[in-house]
């Protein structure tokens, strides 16, 4: 057998072992306990139901609006599990029986259908590919099976045939590229049996199909190198359409540099004219004509709903009002930030190698000991990767400059666009850091955000690094494409016994009601209390970020102080100084792993849950005491929270106005500081501003010996309540008030302040007032108070919907 034959038979044999991993992988997660899987399954049953692609005029965005996905998730307990790292699937699930008894109560797949109204809430983000495509699969299956257990498991085993296939085209890939068979089929495993290459391949996730058309597209354009056949451009023109119409980030990062070497290739051969035209129409077509069903039939006008901006996009005008010197500061932190974040030490870095499920899982090699020393070494050549590819990258342009400087032109232009895949991995790697610098990393980039360039990701690694040392490292590579694959047959079983001891292990703990009374308390800081959001994950209140309608149900959740092994923590989260509320402590969070660089200080978050019904309108502060190691003495997490129940606009009733108008006064005034965002002029006691500012105002209560501690403090500004932070021991507080909303006229601000030991609010004595000028809003921003921290941070908190992540992790 030759040699070729064999490393092709190998390639095989590693593609199936993958897809069989990744099989397994599907029916051991549980259902829904995959990031984002509930709404990308309820997409694709929106589409099942309907027999026909979803329209933004079809409704109003909602989170669940398929009866397939509703029943499923109460039916798994989808609530109670995620991100919950001590809770376990409900008892004999995987069983038979269990699966039979979920089909027996069941919708019927034949008769039921959506919401009327609704359709699900990422059809405006999302092209309909994927989709249609999980639609059309699940209806086949549904010819021999009215199963929905069936149907999902089925569409997530098609996860697993876009991933071997994309496999196979990156195999192919690589030994055009002519890296040497041992390492493509080297790296080939190492890809397949990757942990994250087996979680995301297991569950319903576009992602998939993105991996696949990548994979394919690039293979088609490495062959235009040698071959200019027909074929190849209608393959290569397949691919990019498929992949318009999946993910337009990869669909940019693989097009532009495709058809760059295709137009070159085309321009430089001198066939006939229509032979021209037929490939040049192979190309391009399908791409055009998908993407106008995109944009001409599903994103048609129609309806009263239209698709948001790229969230937090107020950062592209934030960075640009704050002058030259400062905005270089904020790109320059920020790139070195998104470094850090993706090859070094954050969320990104934390999904690609450690942590699947819900964030809540971490795979830990051995023990945490040894652990660590894999990732500073995960790290270290993850770094060293990215330097080395980067000096690379800066010295083909360096050639390439010097070949046009020297009247190459042709030259030039034959280099630059002669390696697709490496130019195509550059790009996608721009555009992730484009978007973390124009929304500061508010889309929360994670490492499956990479899963479809993995495997030139590791190609960077195995391939391309060494060669910015030594054009001439076949050794070298089949040496690191080893390396990979010790690694991912290492990690591997480490992998399985995670999720198997996450979702089926014995359960550790359970939702706690403690009180700390106030002899209890005592001074320190035990950790950090994050804002209260809705609960409902994914439903995005639509009267703001800090206002609720009673009923809502709302979450409080946060991060303890790390106090080592073997110190379990008791957390109690109380209601208005007075109801206690469930907690569930000692949770995983990846982000508290990732600062303090042990899985084990990750197990320090909190969940509690808060229900709204039996809460009146107006202020409701939340307060959090941690009991560390003493099993009498709380010490207090900082900071208090204030939340607001309101009516549905937002605002106050009437009758919960004229309260506030007769609380008890207490000492004290408010005073306006200038804008976080846009421009201010200060005159006396009243701030003027043109709509669209932030203004900055602040607050001061004296200590007041029988009022007691200031607990919280929040504004009234037309009804709407508005929260602010304790600024120091002293009674002073700081909080921000977007003009978006505010017809031109005066308003005034005024303050209360909640003590401890008392619910009830405290009108602050002396107010203050803002004018909302007439004009334009773009002159240039004036330099912010030092009580704004982060005016770029407060500019995307009030410009954009709530982040979809109601467990903090975003």
């Amino acid at each position: 057998m030759s040699s070729s034959r064999a490393a092709h038979l190998a390639a095989l044999c590693a593609i199936l072992l993958s897809g069989a991993l990744s099989a397994y992988w599907a029916f051991r997660i549980p259902i829904f306990q995959a990031p984002d899987e509930p709404a990308h399954f309820d997409y694709a049953m929106s589409i099942y139901s309907a027999h026909r692609l979803v329209r933004l005029s079809d409704g109003k965005p909602g989170w669940v609006v398929s009866p397939y996905t509703d029943y499923l998730m109460h039916a798994v307990d989808f609530d109670r599990i995620a991100w919950h790292s001590s809770m376990r699937v409900p008892n004999g699930y995987g069983t038979r029986s269990f699966f039979d008894h979920l089909d027996s109560q069941a919708p019927s797949l034949r008769t039921s259908s959506g919401r009327s109204g609704y359709i699900n809430y990422i059809v405006p983000s999302y092209p309909f590919g994927f989709y249609a495509l999980e639609a059309l699969w699940m209806h086949i299956v549904g010819l021999f099976t009215g199963s929905l257990v069936a149907a999902f498991f089925a569409a997530r085993l098609l996860c697993v045939l876009l991933m071997m296939l994309g496999l196979y085209f990156s195999y192919r890939t690589a030994l055009i590229l002519g890296v040497p068979p041992v390492a493509a089929v080297a790296l080939t495993a190492a890809v397949g049996l990757f942990p994250l290459t087996s979680f995301v391949s297991s569950y319903i996730q576009p992602d998939n199909l993105a991996f696949t058309l990548v994979a394919a597209a690039l293979f088609f354009a490495v062959c235009l190198r040698k071959r200019l056949t027909l074929g190849t451009y209608v393959g290569l023109g397949l691919s990019l359409g498929l992949l318009a119409i999946t993910k337009y980030q990869f669909f940019l990062a693989v097009a532009l540099p495709s058809v760059a070497l295709a137009a070159l290739a085309l321009w430089q051969q001198r066939p006939i004219v229509t032979r021209k035209a037929a490939r040049l129409a192979a190309l391009l077509l399908p791409s055009l004509l998908l993407l106008g069903i995109q944009w001409f039939y599903v994103d048609a006008p129609g309806g009263s709903y239209r698709a948001p901006p790229l969230e937090n996009s107020g950062y592209l005008q934030g960075i640009a009002l704050l002058g030259p010197l400062p905005a270089l500061a904020y790109l320059l932190t920020n790139s070195f930030n998104a470094f850090t974040e993706c090859f070094s030490s954050g969320l990104c870095a934390a999904t690609f190698w450690q942590v699947v499920g819900w964030f809540d899982t971490p795979i830990v090699i051995v023990n945490g000991q040894i652990e660590r020393i894999v990732r500073a070494a995960v790290s270290l050549f993850s770094m060293t990767t990215a330097v080395l590819v980067a000096l690379l990258a800066v010295r083909n342009g360096l050639r390439i400059a010097a070949c046009i400087v020297r009247r190459h032109t042709l030259s030039g232009l034959r280099a630059a666009v002669s390696d697709p895949v490496f130019n195509s991995y550059l790009l996608f790697a721009a555009i992730i850091l484009a978007l973390y610098l124009m929304t500061n990393n508010s889309f929360a980039v994670e490492g499956r955000h990479w899963y479809p360039f993995i495997f030139v990701s590791l190609l960077c690694f195995v391939w391309y690094a060494p060669r910015a040392i030594r054009r001439s490292a076949s050794g070298v590579s089949k040496a690191l494409a080893l390396l990979l694959l010790c690694y991912s047959l290492i990690a591997s079983p480490y992998a399985i016994a995670a999720i198997s001891n996450r979702y089926y292990g014995p359960a550790t703990s359970g939702f706690v009601a403690s009180t700390a009374s106030p002899s209890q308390i005592v001074s320190g800081r035990a950790g950090t209390l994050w804002s209260v959001v809705d609960a409902r994950y994914h439903a995005v209140p639509a009267d703001g970020p800090f206002s609720f309608v009673r009923g809502t149900p709302l979450l409080a959740s946060g991060g303890v102080l790390p106090q080592g092994k073997g110190y379990p923590t008791t957390t109690s989260v109380m209601v208005d100084q007075r109801l206690a509320v469930p907690v569930l402590s000692n949770q995983y969070h990846a982000r508290v792993g990732e600062a303090f660089h042990d899985s084990r200080y990750g197990y320090d978050a909190f969940y509690a849950f808060i229900h709204t019904a039996h809460l009146g309108e107006g202020a409701h502060l939340v307060s959090a005491y941690a009991q560390i190691r003493d099993r009498n003495l709380y010490q207090p997490i900082f900071p208090a929270r204030v939340f607001f129940i309101t009516q549905s606009d937002g605002r106050f009733s009437p009758s919960s106005l004229r309260t506030l108008v007769k609380a008890p006064i207490v000492s004290g005034s408010v005073l306006p500081e200038g804008a976080c965002r846009g421009t201010a002029s200060l005159a006396g006691r009243t701030i003027g501003a043109f709509p669209s500012a932030l203004l900055l105002f602040s607050g001061d209560v004296p200590p007041q010996r029988l009022k007691g501690k200031l607990e919280g403090a929040w504004f009234l500004v037309d009804s709407r309540p508005f929260p602010a932070r304790l600024a120091g021991p002293r009674g002073s507080f700081l909080g921000t008030i977007p003009t978006d909303g505010f017809v031109p006229g005066t308003y005034d601000v005024t303050a209360y302040a909640i003590f401890q030991g008392s619910p009830v609010p405290r009108r602050v004595a002396q107010a203050s007032r803002f004018r909302i000028l007439t004009g334009g809003s773009k002159a240039p921003l004036v330099p912010a108070p030092a009580g704004c921290l982060d005016p770029l941070g407060q500019l995307a908190k009030h410009n954009t919907i709530p982040s979809k992540d109601a467990h903090g992790t975003s």
